[in-house]
């Protein structure tokens, strides 16, 4: 306008207002972004792929053992050192939480929720039981107390499910991709949880170095006797 001005052009001028084909395309621009925003926001709450969305949790035990609930009414211990990521909402065809380290799982029983544990390289596949997961790099290792758990090695091993029942022990081994099944477990691999040891005919030379391992001793045991010694007791 100024410039107009300058070259002896009108002193000032005044734009010329919109069109009404302008005022329509810019209505028809916004009813579609807000259409777009409507769709977007039924697509996440009603059929969108919620799991980017879930929130994930974690528990984390330190020097001692940690006892926590999670969402679904299970209760879980972990071992000292020990972690356990899971969702705050068990949403999902599947209630799945990635474990390291070591716990014992009490299972809400839920028949059209099955609970799944990501434990190292292996899958332990539940519906209600109790049992505890031993998880390192190189195996893993699961003991149950009551009901049933399928331990599963990972999908590309080719490798057949376990069944465990109470008092079965299973054991993935990641190195040979193999899956092994023990129906006598070690009761004393629930030491670290119940603070109980048990033996039945064990060597004295065998109970020596289990006790040396849990407590991080030095046990010497009379060369000429120890060898015939058995024992058969609880602590």
């Amino acid at each position: 306008v100024s410039a107009a001005a300058g070259l002896g052009g009108n002193a000032s001028e005044t734009a010329a207002p919109p069109s009404s084909q302008n005022w329509n395309w810019l209505r028809i621009a916004a009813m579609l972004v807000v259409a777009v925003g409507l769709s977007l926001t039924a697509w996440y709450f009603v059929g969108g792929d919620k799991t980017q969305a879930i929130q994930q949790l974690a528990l984390v035990a330190g020097d001692d053992t940690l006892m926590d609930t999670l969402p679904d009414g299970t209760v879980v211990t972990l071992n000292a050192g020990a972690s356990l990521s899971y969702p705050a909402k068990f949403e999902l065809a599947q209630r799945e939480v990635k474990l390291e380290g070591e716990a014992f799982f009490d299972v809400a029983r839920n028949v059209k929720q099955p609970f799944v544990i990501h434990a190292g390289t292996a899958d332990v596949r539940v519906l209600g039981t109790s049992f505890n997961v031993r998880s390192t790099d190189e195996e893993v290792t699961v003991v149950v107390a009551t009901g049933k758990v399928e331990l599963s090695a990972p999908e590309d091993k080719r490798v057949a499910a376990v069944i465990l029942e109470p008092g079965h022990a299973g054991n993935y081994q990641a190195s040979s991709g193999t899956l092994q099944k023990t129906v006598d477990a070690d009761r004393n691999l629930l030491f670290w949880k119940d603070r109980r040891l048990v033996y039945r005919s064990r060597a004295l030379t065998d109970v020596a170095k289990e006790l040396e391992a849990l407590f991080d001793v030095n046990i010497q045991l009379d060369a000429a006797t120890h060898g015939k010694c058995m024992l058969n007791t609880e602590f």
